[in-house]
Formats: structure tokens, C-alpha cells, sequence
């Protein structure tokens, strides 16, 4: 079974989508649009009817939901609202928060697990519905594990069997020349597929890093993000279009 991205020509990179089950890696520096292409990934679940769960470390539910209202993502106040979200901001303000799925430590990996599991079953995952997840971002957490990163890979191993066993997509996003080389390499083998972001002035281009068990391209493929998200360009496609207006 294939999940849609939420980006049609990245789909068809993809062979249809991401591989469900599982979980994908994304990983890019600020501004290379990782975050843009998470709130597609949730948009695309939310029109086709599928349960979502949003986790974020770096921003809270308001400035969630104004990001996803920023592109022209098709969404109503009606399909925010089946957004379940997890606070894992707020322990940068102290603390206090009105949201009932709530993590007070990034460095407890034990509550990341309990409250995305309260999260998955309000959402409805594992209940015969296909679920998506986007963890914004992994960054946080790591650095808050210190000298503790085996303890964080073990952790992560069960998060993502976990993921799985709910039926679900987990997206993980991951700062781009933050961690070590090792570290990445570490996340991406341990998730299923790896995407990887580049941004260089003006230009942004993403490559497939990983598909665990499948043959995929390993080529950069450019980008643009516009008010309607994400867009991969297709190369081929515009050499053929000149070709045609040549012609004429």
C-alpha cells in the first residue's frame, strides 16, 4: 500500500508514495522546506478522510495552524480541527500549557512515547483507518539527549515500531547540519526511506536517500515552493513543452 506525499511529481518519483507502514526521514537545513512538505503530507491525509497527529517542538498549535493557512493546501477550519496535536513546545516557556497531549521533557523519552500513544488512539489509529504522523522536529529531542544518544536510538526504534504497529506513516523531520554525519546516517537507517533537502540561495533541489528494499533514483531533482507548497520540478517535462513551442 502506498501513502501519498502530498506532492504529486514526488509521488511519481516514488513509485505512487511512501511505503505504508513505515517511516521517512526528511532531512534539510532551515529554510529548505521541510516543514512545508510535512504540512502537505497532513493536508493530503486530511482530504482523503485519514486520522493525523502532529507533534511539534518548535512551535504551538496557534502558529501550526496559521503555517498550514499560509499555502493554499485546500483546507477548511472544519479538517484543522481533526488535527490532533501534541505540545512539545511549551516546555521552552516553562511549561504551561492548555493542551491536554502535552511533553514536558524532551529528554524523557518514556512520556514521548506514552503521550503520542494517548495521541495515536484519540486519532483513531490502528482502528481499521490509515494514519499519518509528522514528529517536527527529531532535532530537538537529540540535543536534548546529550550524552545519552544510545538511549535516543533505542528510543527511536521503538517509536517507529510503534508507528508501524498503529498502521501508520511517521514523518520525522531533522536539521540539516546540525548532528553529525554518523547520527544522520544512524536515523536514516533505522527508518524505512530518507529524504534529503538542500537549499543554496535561490535554488533547492531533494534526492532519495534511502528506500529500504526498493530500487528508486539517486539523482537531485530541483524544487520551488510557491503559495501552493511544494513543487518538483520536472526537468523532462519542460524540455519536452520547449521542444512542442519550438515547433511553432
Amino acid at each position: 500500500m502506498r501513502t501519498s506525499t502530498g506532492v504529486k511529481r514526488l509521488d511519481e518519483i516514488l513509485s505512487g508514495g511512501f511505503v505504508a507502514p513505515s517511516a521517512v526521514l526528511v532531512v534539510g537545513p532551515p529554510g529548505s522546506g521541510k516543514t512545508t512538505l510535512a504540512r502537505q503530507f497532513l493536508a493530503e491525509g486530511l482530504r482523503r478522510g485519514e486520522k493525523v497527529v502532529y507533534l511539534s517542538t518548535s512551535n504551538p498549535r496557534e502558529e501550526c495552524v496559521r503555517g498550514f493557512r499560509s499555502f493554499e493546501l485546500g483546507l477548511s477550519d472544519e479538517d484543522l480541527k481533526r488535527i490532533v496535536f501534541v505540545d512539545a513546545y511549551s516546555w521552552r516557556t516553562g511549561g504551561n500549557s492548555e493542551e491536554e497531549l502535552m511533553v514536558k521533557r524532551l529528554s524523557n523519552f518514556n512520556e514521548i512515547t506514552d503521550v503520542l500513544k494517548r495521541a495515536f488512539e484519540r486519532a483513531g489509529f490502528g482502528k481499521g483507518f490509515h494514519g499519518r504522523m509528522v514528529f517536527d522536529s527529531l532535532t530537538d529531542v537529540l540535543l536534548q539527549a546529550n550524552e545519552e544518544k544510545n538511549r535516543f536510538f533505542k528510543f527511536m526504534q521503538v517509536l517507529i515500531g510503534f508507528v508501524k504497529k498503529y498502521n501508520a506513516v511517521g514523518m520525522f523531520l531533522l536539521e540539516g547540519n546540525v548532528h553529525s554525519d554518523e547520527d544522520e546516517t544512524t536515523l536514516a537507517y533505522l527508518c524505512d526511506s530518507a529524504i534529503e533537502m538542500m537549499a543554496a540561495g535561490d535554488r533547492r533541489k531533494l534526492r532519495i536517500a534511502r528506500m529500504a528494499n526498493q530500487s528508486h533514483p539517486l539523482r537531485w531533482f530541483p524544487y520551488e515552493i510557491s503559495e501552493r507548497g511544494i513543487n518538483v520540478i520536472d526537468l523532462l517535462a519542460e524540455l519536452r513543452e520547449m521542444d512542442k513551442a519550438k515547433m511553432f
